[in-house]
């Protein structure tokens, strides 16, 4: 059942919302999947349609999410063996994240364009692009 009062615009940007927090607890235990308000959905394209969203960019929709010390997990807050800390000595050890066996580590990158030389370097740069 689709809400009359809804436009197929705004389903179609929850449903990416769902998708990308299910993703992001998948990859890295962040949880935000009751608390979709915190995706905020990057201005990568002027407009959207119902179609078409102003966040996506070759059919992959792009958030900001602004993390708290809240979202980690820290050895003293969880027993689970998967927590891992950044792979960077300036970070506190205590911001761990719980790492899916596809990635072996994970880093913090202040600089915008740095990112994006590391973007391309993964899943063949797409995401570099947004």
């Amino acid at each position: 059942y689709i809400y009359p009062s809804l436009s197929r615009g705004k389903i179609l940007l929850e449903a990416c919302k769902l998708g990308a927090a299910r993703e992001l607890f998948e990859e890295t235990g962040i949880d935000v999947r009751k608390q979709l308000h915190r995706l905020d959905p990057a201005a990568i394209l002027p407009s959207h349609s119902d179609d078409k969203l102003g966040c996506m960019l070759k059919n992959k929709c792009y958030f900001h999410l602004l993390v708290n010390d809240n979202d980690f997990f820290s050895p003293l807050s969880s027993s689970d063996d998967k927590l891992m800390a950044a792979n960077d000595p300036d970070i506190p050890k205590d911001l761990m994240l719980k790492i899916s066996e596809e990635h072996s580590g994970f880093i913090f990158e202040s600089d915008p364009h740095e990112s994006i030389k590391k973007l391309k370097q993964h899943s063949g740069g797409s995401g570099s692009m947004a």
